[in-house]
């Protein structure tokens, strides 16, 4: 249901290429409410970027949906890419974007449609997972260079600015950390806000995900750790294998640990698969902790732990701590 609440309103959000629209204009966006799902989408209004080569247009920008007419929670966005004129450069292209001369990626959208309209080809793409962070960064940029597929493209000052006004227009995630309690177990469980890997290879994404959990609503002595890692393949990992988990935390290597596979599921694109360390939690979340910059392999895949992850999971080491 949810792609298909998407897909439409990407149909809308790029209306200045392809139709017109009709929404409630905000400047550099506008709002689309669904009556019947009580869902708006908070669709970007931007330039099309400036193409270096490969297409004749590249469309680049935020999408927002949230429940009721106001966004009152923080919500992750999509980023959406729309490329016409462009030879077909596959289902899973990956994504390389350039932030103020600072590298970043490669990212794996997905491609949602594919069409001929006007004897041009239409490709859209979408990137559900780890956006806000790209999209925070872009908003406080002053240059944005993008690379998809063989498809060179940089933003434009004003799309720039239109960014940042769309994410100024949404509700921050908080800073502090996301806790659960589970009444049936009894359990509260206590992770990061920003568990995306970057600059990853040989996976579509990964999650990087430590957390701690105690009995009770209360914590009242020492917690129980853990490291969650989700990544996406295709084709998949043989089922059941255990992975090595090794880490350089800044520069010093730690490992292998033990990751040990917990479940998977098969999706549109890929397979989604779970894994939990099986020994050493405590370790490796007190090192990356104190670190500042993270790389780490699990088998074939490589990873590194963004800036904004790693205060996170200080901030988790430092309330694990608390007695």
């Amino acid at each position: 249901m949810k792609l298909v609440v998407f897909m439409f309103c990407l149909i809308v959000f790029y209306s200045g290429a392809l139709s017109q629209s009709s929404g409630t204009a905000k400047g550099a966006y506008h709002d689309v409410y669904t009556k019947e799902r009580n869902i708006t989408s908070r669709l970007f209004d931007g330039d099309k970027a400036i193409v270096s080569s490969g297409a004749r247009s590249v469309y680049f920008g935020p999408l927002y949906e949230f429940e009721g007419r106001v966004p009152r929670k923080f919500v992750e966005p999509y980023l959406s890419i729309l490329l016409l004129g462009a030879e077909d450069i596959g289902d899973e292209p990956d994504l390389f974007l350039e932030i103020d001369n600072q590298e970043d990626g490669p990212y794996s959208p997905s491609r949602i449609s594919n069409y001929v309209r006007n004897d041009e080809k239409v490709q859209h793409f979408s990137l559900p997972w780890g956006t806000q962070r790209i999209v925070r960064r872009i908003a406080d940029a002053k240059t944005v260079k993008g690379k998809i597929g063989r498809i060179e493209f940089s933003l434009t000052q004003n799309t720039i600015l239109e960014i940042k006004s769309i994410y100024l227009s949404m509700p921050k995630a908080p800073e502090d950390l996301n806790v659960t309690y589970d009444s049936e177990t009894n359990i509260t469980r206590v992770f990061s806000r920003e568990p995306y890997a970057v600059q990853v290879k040989n996976a579509r994404y990964v999650v990087f995900a430590p957390r701690y959990e105690y009995p009770g609503k209360l914590k009242k002595g020492a917690a129980s750790a853990s490291v969650i890692i989700m990544f996406n393949t295709n084709p998949p990992l043989e089922k059941g294998k255990a992975l090595d988990l090794r880490l350089w935390v800044d520069e010093k290597a730690m490992g292998p640990f033990t990751a040990v596979y917990l479940s998977s599921q098969v999706l549109k694109y890929g397979t989604e698969s779970v894994y939990r360390v099986k020994a050493g939690p405590d370790s490796i979340i007190e090192s990356i902790a104190g670190a500042a910059k993270v790389k780490c392999t699990l088998g074939d895949i490589e990873f590194s732990i963004a800036p904004e992850s790693i205060g996170q999971i200080k901030l988790l080491y430092q309330k694990m701590q608390e007695k």
